[in-house]
């Protein structure tokens, strides 16, 4: 019987050991189970500060490139009045210069004239003078 005692000792110390293992185990757990709602937590933290720097950042490459549209835009505009302003300016040279030589050869033939009447001017003084 002293042996069963024993037995029944040795056996109860044992699940008392395993029970306090058990115990040390579940506190273990507990302890990360907390840690782990923590680091939960401030992950929720951190996701919702990213989600909030994305959704900024998306806003201002939205507003960016419709800026960058709204310069391209303008300077399409810009390139076709100096384009149309060119052409007229060259329409416009193209006309004077049409004009000028039109009056240049006017001119020529106006100076062909005179110069004509000149001489059969000339030619008839002389013939008078011969005359005479």
């Amino acid at each position: 019987m002293e042996t069963e005692m024993r037995e029944k000792d040795r056996k109860v110390n044992e699940l008392l050991k395993h029970h306090k293992q058990l115990q040390e185990k579940l506190n273990d757990m507990n302890d990360q189970e907390e840690e782990t709602k923590q680091e939960n937590i401030k992950l929720q933290t951190a996701k919702h500060k990213l989600e909030q720097s994305l959704a900024e950042a998306q806003h201002l490459m939205e507003e960016s490139q419709a800026y960058a549209n709204q310069l391209r835009s303008q300077e399409k505009e810009v390139k076709f009045h100096q384009t149309l302003t060119t052409l007229h300016v060259t329409e416009g040279i193209a006309l004077e210069r049409e004009s000028l030589v039109k009056q240049l050869n006017l001119l020529r033939d106006m100076n062909r004239k005179l110069r004509d009447e000149t001489e059969e001017a000339e030619l008839r003084r002389m013939r008078t003078n011969r005359r005479s």
